[in-house]
């Protein structure tokens, strides 16, 4: 699907919208913000097939693209640059918690299952494991999580250590949180990730990004949050592969870069406020 090797720029955690515009834009994005490889999610269930069948229109499109794909990622190419988009999808568990899973077939994997369940179908199959914004209280986000339920993340990242990462969130956006909220979950997120270091375990940080892209205007945020490394893209399970060697190794580099507030308003802020009303992305 491409050389191997090839120092990339990689976003994890993005939501399409495909009702609003196609592929070509995400392409487009990702040209613009210098990203090579992302992954698309959808809440309870992969972008994957969409992901595929906008493929398809992309290449029947006379425009210049070239579209293949495997099983974990579709490969698009236009003069001479190369795009990956990987299958990927953000899970709820029946824990009250989020993971994001890079690789899986989201078929063996239901959403609302224990979190351990899920991890080891996820790492059956070989996936990148992300505990998706952990500190973060999905349930009210004005609102720290309970001492019982950091308690449990703290016993899943050790019982999974060196085979679950940690996100650090682009729209936890710190000053904002520390104003009006309670706590800053990615200062938080950083600590929880040193203090397992210093007792013996390896549970890294990621950066990415959680952009809730329900309209074309909010794409340019993709890639605000990324990580940069060195990745194998002749295939996707290569890719996939990579992250997991390379992250869990420290061959990377974070970003730790949020979202404006204009972007978190606007695409995520009133969307979550007026959700009677709005529509929004899967995730």
């Amino acid at each position: 699907m491409g050389d191997c090797k090839i120092k990339s720029e990689i976003e994890l955690h993005t939501h399409p919208y495909f009702k609003a515009y196609g592929l070509e834009d995400i392409i487009q994005t990702m040209e613009k913000n210098k990203l090579n490889v992302i992954a698309l999610e959808y809440l309870d269930g992969t972008a994957f097939s969409d992901v595929k069948s906008e493929g398809d229109k992309l290449s029947k499109s006379n425009k210049g693209y070239i579209v293949d794909s495997d099983s974990l990622a579709v490969r698009i190419e236009k003069e001479g640059k190369q795009f990956y988009i990987l299958k990927a999808s953000e899970l709820n568990t029946s824990d009250n918690f989020h993971i994001i899973t890079i690789g899986a077939d989201t078929n063996n994997i239901k959403p609302y299952q224990p979190i351990r369940n899920m991890i080891d179908s996820a790492l059956e199959q070989g996936a990148f494991v992300i505990f998706d914004h952990p500190l973060a209280n999905k349930d009210n986000f004005r609102k720290k999580i309970s001492k019982g339920a950091e308690g449990e993340i703290i016993k899943v990242c050790k019982e999974y250590n060196g085979q679950i990462a940690l996100e650090w969130n682009g729209y936890c956006i710190s000053w904002l949180r520390k104003i009006l909220l309670d706590g800053d979950v990615n200062k938080d997120v950083i600590k929880l990730s040193q203090k397992l270091y210093y007792e013996g375990y390896n549970n890294p940080i990621v950066t990415d990004t959680d952009n809730h892209a329900r309209k074309p205007g909010a794409l340019y945020a993709i890639g605000t949050g990324r990580i940069k490394s060195y990745i194998d893209l002749t295939s996707g399970r290569r890719i996939i592969n990579s992250l997991n060697k390379n992250i869990f190794s420290g061959r990377y580099e974070n970003t730790y870069e949020t979202v404006s507030l204009s972007h978190f308003v606007k695409y995520f802020g009133a969307p979550y406020i007026f959700r009677k009303f709005i529509e929004r992305p899967r995730g």
